[in-house]
């Protein structure tokens, strides 16, 4: 039997109207009840599918192990058209959908399945009168704690970013696609106020006397060496030398001083290795100097090639 409390109740005619405000409400008179942000974004899952009139919703979030891999993971899913059980929940061709999307940080809304999947995915789709994918993409200033359900990779807390995925008969109505951004914006802050996501990850660095400490990328801070008045001071040209490695240059573009090195490798679907040889290239290149979390320096002999 399914679970009450992942479930809204039925709304009104005069709630329908209101659904964006309703739904809000609901969340937060049901929130108590939930123990887990996965439980919350389930219940969001089935919420929004019921006030928008949409059978499938999908959760998708990256998610760091302790190295630093990056993982694509289905937080919560809501249909009444597929079983738990259906292959449309292990579908490498959505999830390489997803991918692209999180890469290129941008929503994809009333996109027909021909222009997305293959044919045999379409076909299956379109049997459940499926002819449009729309995906959401959401960034929010937090973390996003492990997963709920057990595994035996050893995940950390994540930058929070979404693409909540939508699978629907007809295009989205601006109205519906207004009410989404209202609906998931307004429940993201309710889950920050109610601590479901994590305002800061862990920043303690483990050392081992006479030995480097190895630390988490999630612990590491890169700065921008020609934002600092030193190393201006010493070589003013360092600003305008050229990055030549294509993912190393993105990467750098992303370092702002205050996102981890994990957040980064994150948003731009980079592994541990190839963290490291970025890191190692712009070190090099006396473009960053890095830090800890807590604002210690770092050795950068620990991203020496033999690290790699």
């Amino acid at each position: 039997m399914e679970d009450n409390k992942f479930s809204p109740p039925p709304a009104s005619p005069h709630e329908e109207r209101q659904k964006p405000i309703v739904l809000i409400s609901q969340l937060l008179n049901q929130i108590s009840n939930l123990r887990h942000v996965d439980e919350a974004f389930l219940w969001l899952c089935r919420a929004m599918g019921q006030y928008l009139g949409v059978s499938t919703i999908q959760f998708w979030a990256p998610q760091l192990d302790a190295q630093g891999n990056s993982y694509l993971l289905l937080r919560a899913d809501a249909s009444h058209l597929f079983s738990p059980s259906h292959p449309v929940y292990a579908n490498k061709q959505i999830e390489t959908v997803v991918q692209r999307l999180l890469r290129e940080e941008r929503s994809a809304l009333s996109l027909p399945i021909e222009q997305a999947f293959p044919t045999s995915l379409v076909n299956m789709l379109k049997q459940h009168n499926i002819h449009f994918l729309s995906d959401y993409f959401l960034r929010y200033p937090a973390y996003l704690p492990v997963p709920q359900k057990p595994s035996s990779v050893s995940y950390i807390p994540t930058a929070l970013t979404l693409v909540v995925a939508f699978f629907t008969p007809q295009p989205l109505t601006q109205d519906q696609v207004r009410d989404i951004h209202f609906m998931l914006s307004q429940s993201m802050r309710i889950l920050a106020s109610r601590q479901f996501v994590l305002q800061a990850p862990p920043t303690s660095v483990q050392k081992t006397p006479g030995e480097q400490p190895s630390i988490p990328f999630s612990q590491i801070i890169a700065h921008r060496s020609d934002n600092m008045e030193e190393v201006q001071a010493v070589n003013p040209f360092t600003a305008a030398s050229t990055i030549g490695d294509k993912r190393a240059r993105r990467f750098y573009a992303a370092i702002d001083g205050a996102r981890s090195v994990a957040d980064i490798a994150s948003q731009q679907r980079l592994n541990s290795k190839d963290v490291r040889i970025i890191l190692h290239l712009l070190l090099h290149q006396k473009k960053i100097v890095l830090q800890a979390s807590t604002g210690e320096p770092l050795d950068h002999a620990l991203f020496n090639p033999p690290m790699l």
